[in-house]
């Protein structure tokens, strides 16, 4: 019979994964479940409204961030300033 978990355990879980450099597999060890429950729970909750804290939001713009200056390197500065304000 699987095991029911609740929604703050959940929530706990997939916040730890989405703030934390841990993968899913560790994070899974920790609590003693599996790392699909990890992935599915952090998937589920990730775009929550209630579950983003401000801490949350700003590691998310550094995220951002990241991916903007990825594009950049790859693309060059003049490709990103086209692409934005097209």
């Amino acid at each position: 019979m699987a095991k029911k978990f609740s929604e703050e355990f959940k929530k706990k879980v997939a916040r730890e994964r989405i703030t934390s450099n841990k993968d899913d597999e560790e994070i899974a060890k920790k609590y003693g479940i599996s790392p699909s429950s990890v992935y599915a729970w952090t998937k589920f909750y990730k775009d929550d409204v209630d579950f983003v804290k401000n801490d949350d939001v700003e590691l998310g713009e550094v995220k951002v961030k990241k991916k903007v200056l990825t594009w950049i390197n790859v693309n060059g500065h003049s490709g990103y300033y086209n692409y934005k304000y097209q």
